[in-house]
């Protein structure tokens, strides 16, 4: 579920993109898609609701699958912020900064503790993508964009976690399927 999740998302994101005239990378927030013209407004509010759903889905199973609870914990309040960004466009102001937080956040939050239920190499990897992330995170927080613009450094925040959430599931299917 998360992997459909963050690849309907990531694919629908660039096709708002694509849809939104002028819009640049550097210079707009991600969440502009979600307050711009149509169609991309509605493609990028109803692909991060999606994205929302079934993190807090994929959250709750790993919640009564895993010896790991808290980490499928984590994973739904992620997924709490991702339908929170969506149905709170960024014109509803402090609501959808909270939310934008919670889920940026809570997903390189995930990333890190994902360290623990795999072995190395990838546990190392969701770490350093967890961190950067976060670091990331930081600097969007104090307006440090170094020269990426806002919305790079907005995506400085979002990628690393994308990369880690596709790899990690990817993972984690592999594990099932040999029967692990």
């Amino acid at each position: 579920m998360l992997m459909i999740g963050l690849i309907q998302f990531a694919l629908l994101m660039l096709v708002a993109e694509f849809l939104y005239p002028g819009y640049s990378s550097s210079l707009n927030y991600i969440s502009d898609l979600g307050a711009g013209p149509e169609p991309s407004r509605t493609i990028f509010n109803a692909s991060v609701v999606i994205l929302g759903v079934l993190a807090i889905a994929a959250g709750y199973l790993y919640l009564g699958f895993s010896e790991f609870k808290w980490f499928g914990f984590i994973v739904v309040i992620s997924g709490i912020g991702g339908v929170g960004v969506g149905l709170f466009n960024e014109d509803t102001g402090s609501a959808h900064v909270f939310f934008s937080f919670i889920a940026f956040f809570f997903a390189a939050t995930a990333a890190l503790f994902s360290s623990r239920t795999q072995k190395a190499p990838l546990s190392a990897l969701s770490i350093l993508l967890g961190a950067m992330s976060i670091g990331a995170l930081a600097l969007y927080g104090a307006q440090q964009y170094l020269g990426l613009g806002a919305g790079g450094m907005e995506r400085m925040i979002f990628y690393p976690v994308l990369i880690w959430g596709l790899i990690f599931t990817g993972s984690t299917l592999s594990h099932f399927q040999n029967g692990e």
